[in-house]
């Protein structure tokens, strides 16, 4: 699976950053869609991987514009809500480096731009992009039993990922997919652990065409 999801990774990367080696039909596409007036777009994902060796859990909340059912752009908040503990030196509150369990934490922000490359009622197939920042930092209990946490460190991010959707209901839908996730930070630790191949599961709700359906009733 690491090497499936590296493969749609760097196939990714061509789609977005590479026009040359990309059929002229994609950008047509887009641009045909960016002149029709935009509806709202929000989304609810989980997104699941391994930071290190252990399970994590990243829930991302989306809120953009819809062009033509085709080309979205937007920005999302993102949080880790598993709980990851490590043990490192840190210092107490008496100001002493002492070597003590301490809780990663994780949000960031990510502009975003999806691609529905197949649209065909109740599916749609899309590709993703992530590209953001946020912060890190750890808390801990000290041995005197004071709650601390570490200084915040900046941590860029950077993930693709393609995903198949269904629409069960006129304004709900559930997705899952598969991608990657790229990161950077001055934290080792969020440096090198956060690199992982990411697996998404997600629920969408058709909000322009609820609130259409309202403000007809009304």
């Amino acid at each position: 699976m690491p090497f499936v999801s590296k493969g749609i990774f760097f196939g990714l990367i061509l789609l977005f950053f590479g026009p040359r080696y990309v059929h002229a039909q994609f950008f047509d596409a887009i641009e045909t869609s960016l002149k029709v007036k935009p509806h709202l777009d929000f989304k609810f994902d989980t997104r699941n991987s391994f930071i290190g060796s252990k399970y994590a859990r990243i829930y991302g909340l989306k809120l953009g514009l819809d062009f033509d059912k085709t080309f979205k752009l937007g920005v999302g908040y993102n949080w880790l809500s598993s709980d990851l503990y490590r043990v490192q030196n840190v210092v107490n509150s008496e100001g002493e480096i002492k070597p003590l369990n301490t809780q990663y934490k994780l949000g960031y922000f990510t502009p975003y731009a999806e691609y529905v490359f197949y649209n065909k009622d109740p599916w749609d197939i899309s590709i993703l992009v992530l590209v953001g920042g946020g912060y890190s930092h750890y808390t801990y209990w000290d041995d005197l039993w004071v709650h601390m946490q570490t200084s915040r460190s900046f941590v860029f991010i950077y993930e693709p990922y393609m995903t198949a959707q269904y629409r069960v209901f006129s304004y709900f839908g559930v997705g899952a997919g598969v991608g990657y996730r790229l990161a950077y930070s001055n934290d080792r630790f969020s440096r090198t652990k956060l690199n992982s191949p990411i697996y998404v599961f997600k629920l969408k709700i058709y909000l322009s065409e609820f609130v259409a359906d309202m403000k007809g009733k009304f």
